[in-house]
Formats: C-alpha cells, sequence, structure tokens
C-alpha cells in the first residue's frame, strides 16, 4: 500500500498533469517527500526508501523539464502534526520531536512560495536543514542516504505527446472528462 501511495500515485499524477500543462507560464510541480527520504530507517525502510524514490524522480524530471517553463520542487518535512496518530508519534520522539516539528500552514506556504521560486528541495525548519546538512557532512559520496546520480532515459511527457491512459481514467471516476489532444 505504501508503494502505490508514495510511489506511484504521485508518478501517474505527474505525469498526466504534465500533459495537460499549457505552452505559456510556468507550470510547478510540488511533490511532498519527508526528511525520511534522506536517511535509510530500520523499521521503516519502505517508507523511507519510497519517500527517496520522490525525492530522486522528483531532482531527476526538474532536470528533464529544464528550459521547458516547469519548475519541479520537493518538499522534505519533518514529522507534521496532522493526526491524531501523527501528533502521539511526534510526542513519543520527545524533545527532538517537539523540535523539529513545525506547523502545518506555515510549512504550505512557505512550501508555494520555495515552489514558485524553483527550488528544488525545500527541508522547512532551521534545525532539520542543519541536521540534514550535518549528517550529509559526515557520509561521503555513494554512501546510504547520497545521491549518486546516474543517467535514465528521460521519462516526462513532452509536450504534445499521447498523455497516460490513467489520467482519463482518474478523471472518469471524478465525473470528468480528458481534455482531447
Amino acid at each position: 500500500m505504501i508503494l502505490r501511495l508514495n510511489v506511484e500515485a504521485p508518478v501517474e499524477l505527474t505525469h498526466g498533469l504534465l500533459g495537460l500543462r499549457a505552452g505559456d507560464g510556468t507550470f510547478h510541480v510540488v511533490n511532498v517527500a519527508s526528511l525520511a527520504a534522506f536517511y535509510p530507517m530500520p523499521y521503516k525502510a519502505t517508507y523511507a526508501a519510497s519517500k527517496r524514490f520522490l525525492l530522486d524522480f522528483s531532482l531527476a524530471l526538474r532536470e528533464e523539464l529544464r528550459g521547458q517553463g516547469v519548475t519541479v520542487t520537493t518538499v522534505c518535512p519533518a514529522g507534521m502534526p496532522t493526526t491524531p496518530e501523527c501528533i502521539a508519534a511526534i510526542e513519543a520522539q520527545g524533545l527532538m520531536g517537539q523540535l523539529t516539528t513545525l506547523n502545518t500552514g506555515s510549512v504550505a506556504a512557505r512550501t508555494l512560495d520555495a515552489a514558485v521560486a524553483g527550488r528544488p528541495v525545500y527541508i522547512p525548519g532551521a534545525l532539520n536543514r542543519f541536521l540534514c546538512a550535518l549528517d550529509s557532512l559526515s557520509r561521503g559520496p555513494g554512501s546510504p542516504g547520497q545521491s549518486t546520480g546516474g543517467g535514465a532515459p528521460p521519462i516526462a511527457p513532452r509536450p504534445g505527446a499521447n498523455r497516460p491512459a490513467v489520467l482519463p481514467r482518474f478523471l472518469r471516476r471524478r465525473g470528468r472528462e480528458a481534455p482531447q489532444s
């Protein structure tokens, strides 16, 4: 289930929405990963790996779409107090949970600012950014938690390309039709 939510759904939606963009203006894509994207996490391996995939997918897509009027921003927040279960998990982390958790409204507003500014990655909170930077200094290139890059074929639909079949199916479920090419 977690792979469908954090990998399949964002990829399908992103490709579908890219196929709908108009040729004029800037199109902003925002994907929500997590600080977990930067760390292999025992007992949460699938979650952390799925968030790492979303971060790497977004960074690669950003490069593929460079110069086409599309920005791709990935927000990587720490725990967000969105449900009673999330709040309980944050509280169970003690002081670090309290220090790294931020207001959801503030994170959302600053994420939109980062997207409009064209930033590739936004890590909310000065302490979270500091901890992430400190950790990356302790790891060498190519070690767990570090991106090694690599060349892969383009995966983003180009303007005028056929839209993925998932978008019409997605829109039909909501009582709408996909625009015709």
